[in-house]
């Protein structure tokens, strides 16, 4: 009997790099599928065996079902955006004869990714969440403060086209032009807070019941619209008021794949706020693996059957205070800032144990990096 392959779709970037890496420390074998222009870093690595790049929606499901013709076992999927878990979602009557699909087993994954729904969710799992409506039908009167205003789909945006206003009357007044770009926007309260009150909670449901994955905060992030919200260095940390909610959500949404809630922390109060949810793994998630905790091998084995996952993974087992690097958005953060800022993010390097480019076991996808990044003639 062969061993089931794991396929990761969508080869861009840090989620990617750790899905592919995270597989390889338990010895799963994999292959890679990409589409689009942006560059498939993962298809780089020296631990995916095959890799296929794909011009067109039609040709990847083509050759990703001709990949799995004729095997014995079915083979798992990861998606590593939301492109791409729409995409199973989309083609899943015809891949699930052959794949292990990540899929929600209550409600559609369109539903799931709208910001709307997402804070809906929330709420219903026990989180506060910020007050909510959408920019359409956007009522000015209950809006007291700054407001931040984001795509109300995620698929084809990023953080960079979420914004904070200081006030609704701002926000009011691009709302034609927002509305023509984006489709719609959900609208919420702001909540005040830093680079460290980013927190992020992952989780997996197994056969036996929810787990916890990871928990990290974000200490050292890069200056965008909304501040802290793009991590270059996160530590993985463990709060317990976040566990029963987190639960919570995970069992509500019968998600067979890991999930990214994203939380922030009221300065002010000292309050959790949802924020979202995402139906895959964090692009953090190889600093889960390097504290202890193996997301894409969790889930490999969960469907597969080849080995049991615990339905309790406590605190002890979860190593405290392991720091992640984004190389790439370190560059960027160093490029603008302060001698100050710069030694305080030296600083904040200490105890890195999870790197997304760099492995001196796989290099390959550092070394292009390199060879790609504009660098400043000034710094």
């Amino acid at each position: 009997m062969s061993v089931p392959t794991a396929f990761v779709l969508g080869l861009y970037g840090a989620t990617a790099l750790g899905i592919v890496r995270g597989l390889n420390k338990a010895g799963i074998p994999i292959k890679g599928f990409h589409k689009g222009t942006a560059q498939p870093h993962a298809a780089d690595s020296r631990y995916v065996l095959e890799h296929v790049l794909a011009q067109s929606e039609e040709e990847f499901l083509e050759r990703l079902n001709a990949t799995q013709q004729g095997e014995d076992e079915k083979g798992v999927l990861f998606a590593t955006s939301d492109e791409y878990a729409l995409f199973c979602q989309d083609h899943a009557a015809e891949l699930e004869e052959r794949f292990h699909i990540p899929l929600a087993r209550t409600g559609s994954v369109t539903d799931l990714l709208s910001k709307e729904q997402n804070a809906l969710i929330g709420e219903q799992a026990g989180f506060s969440v910020p007050h909510t409506q959408l920019l359409s039908t956007l009522n000015q009167n209950t809006f007291k403060g700054p407001v931040l205003a984001k795509p109300l789909s995620s698929v084809g945006t990023s953080k960079q086209d979420i914004s904070i206003y200081q006030n609704v009357d701002e926000l009011i007044l691009k709302r034609g032009q927002l509305l023509h770009t984006y489709g719609d926007l959900v609208v919420q309260d702001y909540v005040p807070g830093g680079t460290e009150d980013h927190i992020e909670v992952h989780t997996y449901l197994t056969k036996q019941g929810p787990i916890i994955l990871g928990m990290l905060k974000k200490v050292l992030a890069k200056k965008n619209g909304t501040e802290g919200s793009v991590g270059v260095i996160a530590e993985s940390a463990w709060m317990p008021e976040l566990v029963e909610p987190s639960l919570a959500l995970t069992e509500s949404l019968q998600f067979s794949g890991p999930l990214d809630i994203n939380l922030k922390r009221d300065a002010v109060t000292g309050k959790f706020y949802f924020l979202e949810v995402n139906l895959r793994c964090s692009s953090n998630l190889s600093l889960d693996t390097a504290a202890g905790r193996n997301a894409p091998a969790t889930h490999y084995f969960e469907v597969t059957g080849l080995r049991p996952t615990s339905a309790t993974l406590p605190e002890e087992e979860f190593q405290l205070g392991v720091r992640w690097l984004h190389e790439e958005r370190l560059m960027n953060y160093l490029s603008t800032a302060s001698l100050a800022e710069s030694r305080a993010a030296a600083q904040c390097m200490r105890r890195i144990g999870a790197f997304v480019y760099f492995d001196p076991l796989d290099p390959l996808p550092y070394f292009k990096l390199l060879k790609k990044m504009k660098f400043p003639d000034k710094l």
